[in-house]
């Protein structure tokens, strides 16, 4: 019989880094190939052996990954093995206030969580909003919380958690049409305000104002 709480996102303040060509630059890309770009700690049910398992059947498309964490290795054994190491590049953590400039110059983000755990069933995830605030289409797990971002404001696809076959698809559909990218992009950017940190704070102080004065 309580009040609902209330729940506040932590999402990154309001910017826009504008172009940037920062992931290319780094890693001397030569080719004109879209980058799909996951960023983030390199930890188990993130689905990222998928993304390296599905890369191999994904002509002509980067596949970037900016983190660490106790998969580095694993994963960069897999992207060996795979014969694929001219698509699949890893780049080590970089400072909070250089990342979205790293991000900004991707041209897809991609965050296929799998549901192993309640935490991951009901995530929003930080890396969406980063990705909204450097203006990328996004190709998401179809879980409550980032479903209900991505169907409010129509900047990505939703794959089924886990589904290898629907991954692939839905970077194959962005990675081999810029216009259709650039659409989602721009439904991104123009959710930026809205999904910004600003929207939280004000939030945050009226609950502060709130209690100050229940106080008095």
């Amino acid at each position: 019989g309580i009040k609902r709480p209330t729940v506040l996102q932590n999402r990154p303040r309001l910017q826009d880094v504008g172009d940037s060509n920062r992931i290319r630059a780094e890693l001397g890309l030569g080719e004109a190939w879209p980058i799909a770009l996951y960023q983030g700690g390199l930890q188990q049910g993130r689905g990222l052996e998928n993304i390296i398992d599905v890369a191999k059947d994904i002509p002509k498309v980067y596949f970037v990954f900016i983190g660490g964490g106790r998969l580095a290795r694993q994963l960069k054994t897999l992207a060996k093995n795979s014969g694929q190491e001219n698509k699949i590049f890893f780049i080590d953590t970089v400072p909070l206030s250089e990342l979205p400039y790293y991000t900004a110059s991707a041209d897809i983000g991609l965050q296929v969580i799998e549901n192993t755990c309640f935490n991951h069933f009901s995530t929003d995830s930080n890396k969406i909003f980063e990705y909204i605030m450097a203006g990328l289409p996004v190709i998401s797990s179809n879980l409550p919380e980032l479903r209900k971002l991505v169907t409010s404001y129509k900047f990505g696809l939703l794959v089924e958690a886990g589904n290898k076959q629907a991954l692939k698809n839905a970077i194959q559909t962005l990675a081999k049409n810029k216009r259709y990218r650039e659409e989602l992009g721009q439904k991104a950017s123009s959710a930026k305000s809205a999904l910004s940190w600003e929207r939280q704070e004000a939030k945050l102080i009226a609950m502060y104002s709130e209690l100050s004065a229940i106080k008095k």
